[in-house]
């Protein structure tokens, strides 16, 4: 079981990201850093669709 808050640092939070979504074994519990960094993207992905 994983914790949560696990993209949130200086440790490849990508690769991290990619290694947590590929493995179904694991159950991940989102952490409050973790979802600071997803809403900042999507506001992020959502400035930049609008902004085309």
């Amino acid at each position: 079981m994983n914790l949560g808050d696990s993209l949130f640092g200086p440790i490849d939070p990508l690769g991290t990201a990619k290694q947590l979504m590929n493995n179904k074994n694991i159950i991940n519990i989102m952490g409050n850093c973790d979802e600071i960094l997803l809403k900042e993207e999507s506001k992020s992905a959502i400035c930049k669709t609008n902004a085309q």
